[in-house]
């Protein structure tokens, strides 16, 4: 993909603008950013090194490429963190939060100081294995 798509997104990314998928009210989880902010650099690693614009369509002007691009590079930008980190880290939040009866929810958080730096832990040891 062009430089200029992928900052694009990672700039509407950073800025917190979404325009094809709603963002929790309520956040992924409580654990910490950190993970996400991984994510997020494993999803631009990966549209940097894809090229989606069809060979059939390269005698097109270039205008048109990087508008595809960019549009293309954003929606796959919040289709990666909104529904398939969001989900994987809610996921990895509950089993972490179960599997130690931790007890923690939002309105009660962890009794255990541990807690909160535990599930950021896991969660950010899985989107280090992605990235």
């Amino acid at each position: 993909m062009e430089v200029l798509a992928v900052g694009v997104a990672a700039f509407f990314q950073l800025m917190g603008c979404y325009f094809f998928f709603a963002q929790p009210k309520d956040r992924c989880s409580s654990a910490p950013d950190l993970a996400s902010w991984l994510f997020l650099g494993a999803t631009l690693c990966y549209l940097w090194d894809a090229n989606i614009y069809p060979r059939r369509f390269m005698h097109m002007p270039r205008y048109w490429k990087l508008i595809i691009e960019i549009v293309a590079a954003i929606f796959l930008t919040e289709l990666g963190t909104i529904i398939i980190w969001c989900g994987l880290e809610r996921f990895l939040f509950g089993l972490t939060n179960d599997l130690l009866n931790l007890g923690y929810t939002e309105c009660n958080p962890s009794p255990y100081a541990y807690g909160y730096w535990l599930s950021g832990v896991v969660t950010s040891l899985v989107s280090g294995a992605v990235l």
